[in-house]
């Protein structure tokens, strides 16, 4: 019923265009203009059924979002590959879920090993589809399956299991890597147990009720299939393009094409394993993340693209193309995620509803006033103007992007500066009237002209909005779609839909006359005569620009490219986030200078973020504006309930004498130690993950497997402290920040030290030195010592307990705490040195109870006399340092670009250099300018323009970037001017220059006051979610304006030789004349 309804809106959208266009030429009697209605229609109807049948998303500023948090994965990292690039995380993930970076979301670092997404206004099933692609580490081989020819290969695989138990890597005798076991993925079932469903391949020879069989095995509930290693290594590394397909069956499958390396590899691995003699075919498994999804025969041989099946959804195969395109994570991120919540708008209702207003007014204002100024021309403009607004939202709809409150702004700034192509033509057609052509020629003639124009200017504009999407950041590809998507729209709304109306007006007799207000009669202003002081003003406003940039230095930088602090914090009751941000602005000084705030949807937790780096500054500036607001932790558990560390008994475990009733959370069984431990080594061995190309020794992996897992299960002191226990250093927060290190160091100790056959006894606990009669190991020192079996109102991650156990010490008068506590949660997702929260913990002591308690009892005392915060952690700023090259190398190219289209259409260079001139003094204006807001906002006074210290953000970029497109279009229709007058003049003059610009004087003020107005009105009422943004477009505006008259042009006669030849000429005159005389 759904597809017939859709089926249904299709055709009316199709059909109703059509019957309008086709009545209203018949009725009009000019049936030459269908097609041409026919298409208006088209667009208004497509993109009002879009908006109508759409669901808008608003970005963070406006409706909040999801806020998620993951930890890299420590156990999927291999130390041997170096340190994680995080930048190349980050933009592995964006790439992902926001390829077309529309979507405004925020991804940065997050602590030490943690990433945060910040996802605006998405719904339950589309973040639970997001999380995971987000988790899915995108690894795709393709490998050859083991069958009854490979006999050497199935000997290895028995031998292997025989020597080393059922691990899934096959070595030969020389220790090299020869096959792997993979799991076969099964097919999706909700409505049944992972064990129960289909598999998505079936071996050959299976068996359901059979253990192995000839390339296959069982273990418990994975069916493993044997592939083999080979030296072509295809992998998905070699990708050029993924996308959604269909297999033989009509089944979604996902297509995949690969680069000249890629398809050279794919070509020898399946040219290799042809058919033999005999017919019998070899199978091409696709293994992704570590699962084989498929395994089609080689008939032939295959090059550069196929198909990969797995009876997957069509949301399935949706999310593995956008995996695959995105690339696969440079490291594994963990299913569960630390932080997972929706917040708040970042802006408050007031400031929203400032933002709107200001918005509406300034389209507003646009419209009457050309509405007044063109009068019939002005309605047809506005005309043009609403469809373009109409079809950009559309486009943004489709597209599911975002609307902020400053690309709303951008959008009704597009409108305002998608005049200036109305403008352009109405002026060329008063220019026909003024010389005395009939209506119907001045038409024809101002848009024929103006075409020419519009269509020079435009383009520079799309060559800079493509080049910034292709290699620009993800910052601004967003941008770039907007701005390519407006100006595109803008020329069929100017140049096709107004035309249409201008013709039917006129040729029907509607339109006899075409009046316009004027500003200006002809002019004759000597512009170029005038350089030189233009010359000085724009050096020294340039000059104090750049003194104030570098004198600023990071503090001209926001939140955004600096990074900073996030701090969590929560009250007691409900907090309206206006009085929240306005206490932090009055009181929060230089530590909470221009802080981002969001709420969740309780409106008791709020998120700060802020440049400061130290949170220690940050959570006490914040405990001195809100006092008592703020929540308490409590600590719940008796200090009573404690038990004395005993002597370790056969087994290895610690034992405990509780002074209650000890309970089996606090003291877990340890009498089948030995058979849990077997169990636990078999299972861990059967279901650990491995990278696809890592080549490790068989010692290695046998001491990996043995030592970590039973450990675990069997040995109580080991399953509290994984690894060496955490120890604390008095002031070391450092330290306890980054005990997952320490843990990963030690780890890869034990690998090495297992590897080269020294062994310990205890194989779960690690010894950096060895022990001396002075020196006890550190689970000797914890016998006699004190365990505190604890629980906490409100979750606590171990970095904030271990901190607030030193400052224990430190106020109890113990002095060091280091190798006297460790604590571990009472929880199994618990993993050493994560950040993740839990409420149950276990802390002990190597002090006896007499000295233990007085510390727990100042712990207690700290913990329930200070706010708590729930989370604290340094971000990274939300553009990477490479981001940043590519968004300087984007820019770079671009100009380059807009230089060669430049000269191609006006077949000099100079016209291209003298545009890049002036777009480069444009931006360094603006950008002075933003750096000496600093400087003049203290200045009495100052306060009635609305200054502030203004910072660069990725707003502010888009502004940046938005007077460029506006400089550029400003500067080529006086550029394009020039060249109608010079004509075929093999030289160009000062007064060839001085006619043109004086021709195009009106259109210009025109253009810069209908942008000014809307900018204006942006600055002084849109409030502070686009103040900083509206003040650079506002210095832009003006600045554009002056650079196209002032500085293009000019420069354009310098680089033309024209001062040169002039001067030249007027010193032969004057000679002539002193001979004369």
């Amino acid at each position: 019923m759904q597809a017939f309804y859709v089926t249904l809106i299709t055709l009316a959208i199709l059909i109703v265009p059509a019957v309008l266009a086709y009545f209203l030429a018949q009725t009009l009697r000019v049936r030459e203009y269908g097609w041409r209605f026919f298409w208006i229609f088209l667009f208004i109807s497509v993109s009002g059924a879009i908006i109508a049948f759409g669901q808008p998303r608003f970005g963070i500023d406006l409706a909040g979002g999801l806020n998620l948090v993951y930890e890299v994965d420590q156990e999927k990292v291999d130390p041997s590959e170096g340190s994680i690039d995080y930048d190349r995380l980050i933009a592995a993930v964006r790439n992902r879920i926001d390829p077309a970076g529309v979507k405004e979301l925020k991804i940065r670092r997050f602590g030490t090993n943690q990433v945060q997404i910040i996802m605006p206004g998405v719904s339950q099933e589309e973040a639970d589809r997001i999380k995971d692609v987000i988790t899915n580490i995108g690894s795709l081989q393709f490998r050859i399956l083991a069958d009854d020819r490979d006999t050497d290969l199935l000997r290895m695989a028995e031998r292997t299991k025989e020597q080393e138990g059922l691990s899934r890597k096959v070595f030969d005798q020389n220790g090299q890597l020869r096959a792997r076991w993979i799991p076969v993925a099964r097919v999706e079932d909700p409505e049944l147990p992972e064990a129960e469903r289909e598999l998505a391949v079936t071996p050959a020879g299976y068996d359901p009720s059979a253990e192995e069989g000839t390339g296959w095995r069982r273990v418990r509930d994975q069916v493993e299939v044997l592939v083999k290693v080979d030296r072509y290594n295809v992998t998905g590394e070699y990708l050029s393009r993924a996308y959604v397909t269909q297999d033989e069956g009509g089944f979604p499958a996902v297509g995949f094409t690969f680069d000249s390396t890629g398809a050279r590899r794919f070509s020898s691995l399946t040219g290799a394993n042809l058919p033999d003699e005999a017919g019998r075919r070899r199978l091409l498994g696709v293994v992704l993340d570590d699962h084989l999804y498929s395994a089609p025969t080689i008939n032939s041989r295959i090059s550069n693209q196929g198909i990969i099946q797995g009876q997957f959804t069509r949301d399935q195969v949706q999310d593995l193309v956008d995996i695959l395109n995105g690339g696969a994570l440079p490291a594994a991120l963990n299913k569960t995620p630390v932080l997972d919540e929706l917040v708040g708008p970042q802006l408050g209702e007031d400031t929203i509803r400032a933002g709107a207003w200001s918005i509406g007014i300034s389209l507003g204002a646009v419209l009457i006033f050309m509405m007044f100024y063109y009068r019939f021309a002005g309605f047809v403009a506005c005309f043009a103007v609403l469809l373009n607004l109409l079809m950009l939202v559309a486009a943004m709809y489709a597209m599911n992007a975002a609307f902020t409150l400053p690309g709303l702004a951008g959008i009704v700034l597009t409108v305002g500066m998608s005049v200036d192509a109305n403008v352009l033509i109405f002026e060329r057609i008063r220019e026909e009237l003024d010389r005395g052509a009939t209506l119907r020629m001045s038409i024809r003639n101002g848009f024929a002209r103006a075409t020419t124009t519009i269509v020079d200017a435009n383009l520079t504009t799309l060559i800079t909005a493509t080049v910034l999407y292709v290699i620009g950041t993800d910052q601004v590809k967003g941008f770039a779609v907007t701005l390519w998507l407006g100006i595109v729209f803008s020329m069929f709304t100017a140049i096709y839909a107004a035309r249409a109306v201008f013709d039917l007006a006129e040729r029907k007799r509607f339109l006899t006359e075409l009046k316009m207000n004027r500003i200006l009669d002809r002019t004759a202003i000597d512009f170029i005569g005038r350089r030189h002081i233009a010359f000085v003003i724009s050096l020294l406003v340039i000059g104090v620009g750049l003194a104030s940039t570098f004198t600023r230095g990071n503090n001209l930088l926001d939140i955004d490219f600096t990074g900073g602090t996030s701090v969590w914090m929560e009250f007691e009751e409900q907090q309206d986030i206006n009085f929240v941000r306005t206490s932090i602005e009055e009181q929060g000084g230089d530590v909470l200078q221009s802080p981002l705030i969001s709420n969740t949807e309780e409106d008791r937790k709020f998120i700060i973020n802020t440049q400061t780096e130290d949170d220690d500054q940050v959570k006490t500036k914040l405990s001195d504006i809100f006092k008592q607001k703020l929540v308490h932790n409590v600590l719940e558990s008796d200090l009573e309930n404690f038990e004395v560390i005993e002597e370790p008994t056969a087994s290895g475990t610690e034992e405990a004498t509780s002074t209650e009733e000890p309970s089996t959370e606090t003291t877990p069984d340890t009498s089948n130690t030995s058979e849990e431990t077997s169990e636990s080594t078999e299972e861990n061995t059967s279901t650990e993950t491995e990278e696809s190309n890592s080549e490790e020794s068989s010692t290695e992996n046998s001491s990996e497997e043995s030592s970590e897992e039973p450990a675990e299960e069997g040995d109580d002191s080991a399953a509290l402290f994984p690894q060496k226990p955490v120890q604390l250093g008095a002031n070391s927060k450092a330290l306890m920040l980054s005990t997952a290190l320490l843990g990963q160091a030690e780890e890869s100790s034990e690998e090495e030290a297992s590897t080269n056959g020294e062994e310990s006894e205890e194989t779960s606990e690690v010894e950096t030195e060895e022990p001396t009669p002075d020196a006890p190991s550190m689970r000797q020192s914890f016998v006699g010592g004190t365990r505190f079996p604890v629980e906490f109102a409100r979750a606590l991650n171990q970095p904030t307990l271990l901190f607030k156990l030193a400052d224990a010490f430190q106020k109890a008068g113990e002095g060091d705490p280091e190798g006297r506590v460790r604590v571990r949660a009472e929880d199994p997702e618990f993993v050493e040195g994560s950040e993740v929260a839990f409420d149950k913990w276990v802390i002990e002591f190597s002090l006896p109870p007499e000295e233990a308690k007085p510390i727990m009892a100042a712990f207690k005392d700290t913990l329930e006399n200070t706010p708590y915060f729930p989370t604290s952690n340094k971000i990274g700023s939300a553009v990477a340092g490479n981001a940043q090259q590519a968004a300087i190398a984007a820019i770079v190219v671009s100009l380059l670009c807009i230089i060669g289209y430049i000269w191609f259409r006006f077949q000099r260079v100079a016209y291209g250099l003298a545009a890049v001139v002036a777009l480069v003094h444009d931006v360094l204006v603006v950008l002075g300018c933003v750096a000496i807001s600093a400087y003049l906002a203290p200045i009495p006074g100052s306060e009635l323009l609305q200054l502030e210290p203004f910072k660069i953000n990725l707003t502010m970029v888009a502004a940046f970037l938005t007077i460029i497109g506006y400089s550029l279009n400003d500067t080529i229709v006086v550029f394009d001017r020039v060249r109608e007058v010079r004509g075929k003049n093999p030289h160009l003059t000062t007064a060839m220059v001085n006619q043109s610009v004086n021709q195009t004087l009106s259109r210009t003020l025109l253009t810069s006051v209908t942008t000014f107005l809307v900018v204006a009105i942006l600055y002084i009422g849109g409030g502070p979610g686009i103040h900083g943004f509206a003040f650079a477009l506002l210095v832009g505006v003006i600045v554009g304006t002056y650079s196209s008259i002032f500085v293009a042009c000019p420069t354009l006669l310098w680089l033309s030789g024209s001062y040169a030849r002039e001067a030249a000429e007027n010193a032969k005159n004057e000679k002539v004349a002193e001979k004369a005389a």
